[in-house]
C-alpha cells in the first residue's frame, strides 16, 4: 500500500455509486493485464506506456519473474494509493489514479502512475515470490499459497522495500522528499527513534507512517553499506525457511544481527543530522496532546486549524495562538489535511470532505466541496460529486457557485479530465474571475509537485 488509508465511512447506495458505469474493459501487455472502465481509458495508455519498463526494473532487482499481472485501475475514488492483493486468485494490484495533493512523495516527481506502480509492483513481485517454501507448496496447493511468506514477515521489510524501490527507479519517491526526511530527522534529533521491534507494525499513535519511515531508512541503510543486492540475498534466503522471520537471512548475509544493524543505523544518522541540533526548538502554540494540529490558516477573524487527535473526532477548529485554546468549530475529516481554506476576513471556510457510497463498480469515494460559517457553525453543501479540493486561499469577495453540466453527446467543454469529464464546480471570483482546479487525474497532466 502506498499510503495509510483514512477511515472511509460507508453511506447507503445513492446516486453516487452507478454515475455513468458502463461495464469493466481489459488489455494487455506482455506482462500486465489492465482492467479498467472506458471513462479511464487516458490513464490505462499512460500506464502501458512504461508498465514493461517498470516490470524490468523491479523483477531484475529481485530476480523473480511472475508471468502475468492483473491490475485493476480504479478511477472512482479520490484519493492518492494503491494496494497489492495476495492469498487471492488471481494476486493483483488495484491503483487508484487521482494524484497526490499534497507533497508526500517527493518534489521532482513527473510521473506519479509510474511511481504508483514501481511501488505496488515491488509488492506484487516481493510478496508473491517465485522461490522458497512456499512457491513449492503453490504448485501443489495451489497460487495463493505464496505470499504465505508474508505473515512471517515485519512490516518494515514489506513497505521499507517498496519506498527504496519507489525512489531508486523514478524521478521522485519519498527517499528524495524533504518532509519525510523532516519527519525521521526529528525523531532522531529527539532521541525519539522507534526500536526495531516497533517497525514490524503500525499505530494509531504517531509517527503513524513508522513502518514506512522506519523501513526505507532500514532497507536504505543495508543497500548502502553491503551494496545493492543485500535485501535480494535476504529475500533469496529467508524465502527457503521464512517460518521464523527474517532474522537469520539478515546475519547471514551481512555477518551481523538486525538489532546491532539498526543500533548501526541509529549513530549514522546521529551523525548525519548532528548540524540541525543547533536549530532554536521554538515556542509551541499548538495544544501540547498526542495528535496533529496542521499548519493554521491565519486570517482577521483568528487561526483555523484542522487537528486530528486520539481523544476527540477529527475537527475544524478555532485556536488561540497566545493561550493555546482551542474552539471546535465543526467535528469531521477532510479529504487530506490541506483541504481547508479561508478567506481574509475568516467569516467564511471552504473545506473538502469525502462521500463515499457503493455502486456497480465497486466503493465510490468522491472529494465534495462544503461552505463553513465559523460564527453560526453552519454548513451547507458546494456541489455533490464535485471531485474537488479547495484553492489555498480566496479573495473576500469569491462566491461560490456551479459550472454548466457537461453536454451529451460530442467532445467535452474544457476544462476537462482524463476521462472526459466537465468540471462540475467552480468557484469564480468576481475580481479576478479565476475559478477552482478541478482535481484532476493523473493522466491528465504530469505531476510536478507530487505528494
Amino acid at each position: 500500500m502506498l499510503f495509510l488509508l483514512p477511515l472511509l465511512i460507508l453511506l447507503p447506495p445513492g446516486l453516487l455509486g452507478a454515475e455513468g458505469f458502463t461495464g469493466w474493459q481489459q488489455t494487455s501487455t506482455k506482462h500486465f493485464v489492465f482492467v479498467y472502465e472506458k471513462r479511464d481509458r487516458a490513464v490505462v495508455a499512460e500506464l502501458r506506456s512504461f508498465s514493461e519498463q517498470v516490470y524490468s526494473e523491479v523483477t531484475s532487482f529481485f530476480g523473480s519473474y511472475p508471468k502475468r499481472i492483473w491490475v485493476v485501475v480504479d478511477g472512482r475514488v479520490d484519493t492518492a494509493n494503491g494496494y497489492y492483493t495476495g492469498g487471492t486468485v488471481p494476486s493483483h494490484l488495484v491503483l487508484y489514479v487521482t494524484s497526490p495533493s499534497v507533497p508526500v512523495l517527493g518534489t521532482k516527481e513527473k510521473q506519479y502512475l509510474r511511481l504508483l506502480l514501481t511501488h505496488e509492483l515491488t509488492h506484487y513481485v516481493h510478496l508473491d515470490y517465485n522461490g522458497g517454501l512456499f512457491a513449492v507448496l503453490s504448485r501443489v496447493l495451489g497460487p495463493g499459497m505464496k505470499p504465505a511468506d508474508s505473515l512471517f514477515m515485519p512490516d518494515w521489510m514489506k513497505e521499507g522495500i517498496a519506498v527504496n524501490n519507489e525512489t531508486m527507479f523514478t524521478e521522485g519517491g519519498r527517499g528524495r522528499d524533504p518532509f519525510f526526511a523532516m519527519e525521521g530527522r526529528a525523531l532522531v534529533l529527539e532521541n525519539r527513534f522507534f526500536s526495531l521491534r516497533q517497525a514490524a507494525y503500525g499505530s494509531a499513535f504517531p509517527p503513524q507512517d513508522r513502518v514506512y519511515q522506519g523501513g526505507y531508512l532500514f532497507v536504505h541503510y543495508l543497500l548502502e553499506r553491503f551494496g545493492t543486492d543485500t535485501f535480494s540475498k535476504i529475500q533469496r534466503r529467508f524465502a527457503r525457511f521464512p517460518l521464523f522471520g527474517p532474522w537469520a537471512a539478515i546475519k547471514a548475509v551481512t555477518g551481523h544481527g538486525a538489532k546491532e544493524l539498526y543500533r548501526d543505523m541509529l549513530r549514522e544518522l546521529h551523525r548525519r543530522y548532528a548540524r540541525y541540533a543547533r536549530i532554536p526548538a521554538g515556542k509551541l502554540i499548538s495544544p501540547d496532546r498526542v495528535g496533529d494540529y496542521h499548519l493554521p490558516l491565519v486570517t482577521e477573524g483568528g487561526w483555523y486549524e484542522y487537528r486530528s487527535n486520539l481523544d476527540a473526532a477529527p475537527a475544524i477548529v478555532r485556536v488561540d495562538p497566545a493561550s493555546g485554546r482551542e474552539r471546535v468549530l465543526l467535528d469531521t475529516s477532510l479529504t487530506v489535511y490541506t483541504s481547508l481554506t479561508a478567506d481574509r476576513s475568516g467569516d467564511r471556510l471552504v473545506y473538502a470532505s469525502f462521500d463515499v457510497t457503493l455502486g456497480p463498480s465497486g466503493t465510490v469515494a468522491t472529494s465534495d466541496l462544503f461552505a463553513l460559517d465559523p460564527s453560526t457553525r453552519r454548513v451547507r453543501r458546494a456541489d455533490a460529486r464535485a471531485n474537488t479540493l479547495p484553492p489555498a486561499r480566496f479573495p473576500p469577495d469569491t462566491t461560490l457557485s456551479r459550472a454548466a453540466p457537461p453536454k451529451p453527446p460530442g467532445p467535452p467543454p474544457a476544462p476537462a479530465d482524463a476521462r472526459g469529464r466537465a468540471a462540475s464546480t467552480a468557484r469564480r471570483c468576481r475580481l479576478t474571475g479565476r475559478l477552482t482546479v478541478r482535481l484532476p487525474t493523473a493522466a491528465a497532466r504530469p505531476v510536478t509537485r507530487v505528494g
